[in-house]
């Protein structure tokens, strides 16, 4: 006789861990936060190869928040962590030569935002992590002026650094960029 209760309450425990298990996917997969974007396609954002002239944008530059935040408002600082996994060193102007763009839905284009943050110095160079450089990593703190009226969707973050190789006659740019929702 126990056999059959033991048999009847177990399609009750598949159905809840059926349950369990469709609930916890819906879970992992609306909470992970798409909107944080590094090196997205631009089609969606058009115009923004015009705006920042780099040769390339390598997956191995990379900007993250040093924290979760979901969005940006007006007088938020955003601390931001980058990084340089590639094979060379990357030279960059006084704060990693940033750059911030608020993309305008209504006027369907990017808008350069001014920067509260002001760096001093002659520059910065990010080693190389592969090469074992120790200061492969950096912080960088921004303060983007947004005004209190705007219809501005995204805050795009942009560093802008340059690079040599042993075949470059000169130097080219390279850069990254990371996109954060705007609070309206």
């Amino acid at each position: 006789m126990r056999i059959m209760k033991l048999n009847r309450h177990k399609p009750k425990r598949n159905r809840i861990r059926l349950i369990f298990f469709v609930t916890l996917m819906l879970v992992l997969i609306t909470g992970c936060n798409i909107s944080i974007s590094q090196q997205g396609t631009n089609t969606e954002f058009p115009n923004f190869e015009s705006i920042i002239n780099v040769v390339e944008l390598p997956r191995n530059l990379r900007i993250e928040p040093s924290e979760s935040r979901p969005f940006i408002n007006k007088g938020s600082v955003v601390d931001l962590l980058i990084t340089n996994d590639s094979d060379y060193n990357i030279q960059f102007p006084p704060g990693y030569g940033v750059k911030l763009f608020a993309f305008d839905g209504d006027k369907n284009t990017w808008i350069e935002i001014q920067n509260l943050v002001e760096y001093v110095g002659d520059g910065d160079i990010l080693g190389s992590k592969s090469s074992g450089s120790e200061n492969w990593a950096a912080y960088l703190m921004i303060a983007p002026d947004l005004p209190e009226i705007h219809s501005y969707e995204i805050l795009r973050i942009a560093v802008v650094g340059a690079i040599s190789t042993p075949s470059d006659t000169e130097p080219h740019q390279v850069g990254a960029f990371i996109d954060i929702p705007i609070e309206t």
